[in-house]
């Protein structure tokens, strides 16, 4: 009797021991940008199900970044300039995806009254305090021949911006849609935009690296709902846009406009971007730095080469 009972523990033990340990789901952070919203539109479709992933959304990418820094997330949906800025700060990431490039998207868009850059000389232009609203309008006052004293700046937070804009607070303001579409609706203009400087903002999903390195099985499931998801929106927009109504709060007509001014990217596009040092993200990443350390925006550079792992995509590099 007694060597039954010990035979039994041990089976339980055994067992216990042999059961996987359940995975909690990816914690992903990232904010209201429509090249983000293939995320929300895998779990709509269930490619991917709430036990596997965990959307995050926050106001602006400053609060993404805090949360992937404070360990709250283990990854964000982020601009490359941004991961650069998170990178000088010790955080240790990688890059593992290509969400999309900005094709329009971003922009500084002013008052009907005003009608190019040089017509904000002396004026106000809100823009938010973070790295990647910094370098849409340096870019912007480069493209005209203005320098940053040309213009008067000021802090004005992304949920602030349409207030800023109703309130006569500023004349203009550095922005993005959803927001830069509600704006033109109300009569703004489109002073500059990201399709005059192709390819120079990247949107990517930066992963915790010790998360990257652990639970690779987690993100390649969502890498491969992610590309799934994105295939669905190009080819059925408006069924997409229906589909995250809840989620965006936009009728489907209003969202499909704001998904003009985005390229979303797929796998054999991702494969090109890491792999191509000549053109690829390393080099973008690399001019990108160049400009940001000339312009104040990053206070020293960082090991580029470093942050990028292609592994985790389809045919990409083990």
């Amino acid at each position: 009797m007694q060597a039954r009972w010990w035979l039994c523990c041990v089976a339980v033990i055994l067992l216990t021991a042999c059961s996987p340990t359940e995975e909690p789901p990816l914690r992903i952070a990232h904010n209201g940008w429509p090249g983000y919203r293939p995320a929300n539109l895998a779990l709509e479709l269930g490619y991917i199900d709430t036990s596997e992933l965990h959307l995050v959304e926050l106001g602006t990418a400053i609060e993404a970044m805090r949360a992937l820094r404070n360990e709250a997330v283990d990854a964000a949906a982020l601009t490359l300039d941004e991961v650069l800025v998170l990178a000088q700060s010790g955080y240790e990431i990688k890059v593992v995806l290509s969400l999309d490039m900005s094709a329009g998207g971003d922009a500084i868009i002013g008052r009907p009254n005003i009608q190019s850059m040089k017509d904000l000389h002396g004026k106000r232009i809100g823009v938010e305090k973070n790295a990647l609203g910094a370098y849409v309008l340096q870019r912007a006052l480069d493209l005209a021949g203005m320098q940053l004293g040309d213009v008067a700046v000021e802090d004005v937070e992304l949920s602030e911006h349409e207030r800023a804009w109703n309130t006569n607070r500023v004349e203009a303001v550095v922005t993005f849609d959803p927001v830069r579409t509600r704006l033109l609706a109300q009569g703004g203009s489109t002073i500059f935009d990201s399709s005059a400087i192709p390819g120079e903002i990247i949107d990517v999903l930066a992963v915790n690296a010790k998360y990257a390195r652990n639970h690779s099985g987690r993100l390649r499931q969502f890498i491969d709902a992610w590309f799934k998801a994105s295939d669905f929106m190009r080819s059925e927009p408006m069924h997409a846009a229906r589909r995250l109504q809840r989620v965006t709060g936009m009728e489907a007509q209003q969202f499909v406009q704001t998904l003009a001014g985005v390229r979303l990217l797929s796998n054999r596009e991702n494969l090109d971007l890491f792999n191509n040092h000549l053109s690829g993200l390393r080099r973008n990443a690399e001019r990108l730095q160049g400009i940001m350390l000339a312009r104040g925006l990053q206070a020293f550079p960082v090991d580029v080469e470093r942050l990028f792992d292609a592994s985790l995509l389809a045919n990409g590099k083990p």
